[in-house]
């Protein structure tokens, strides 16, 4: 399954995630994946730090059992931690 070339919709480019924790890493992964640009905001230094590594880490597994054909890096540079 290859989310870039999902329908995307014409009216978002920009997504912003509030909180990188649990859910909020891979809800800013997933979003980016699919092509939009994602800001994630969170007030926590140390999971603002991790985000990167996890959402690496994330795109690696997944590229590496199929569940993801695209662009990891591109992916992963579409998300800018705040």
């Amino acid at each position: 399954m290859n989310l870039a070339t999902t329908r995307r919709s014409k009216n978002l480019s920009n997504i912003s995630v509030l909180g990188l924790g649990t859910m909020g890493h891979g809800i800013a992964q997933i979003f980016a994946m699919a092509g939009y640009h994602v800001r994630g905001f969170d007030e926590v230094a140390a999971a603002r730090d991790s985000t990167s590594a996890r959402i690496k880490a994330n795109l690696d597994l997944m590229t590496s059992t199929g569940l993801f054909d695209g662009d990891s890096e591109a992916a992963l540079n579409r998300i800018t931690v705040c």
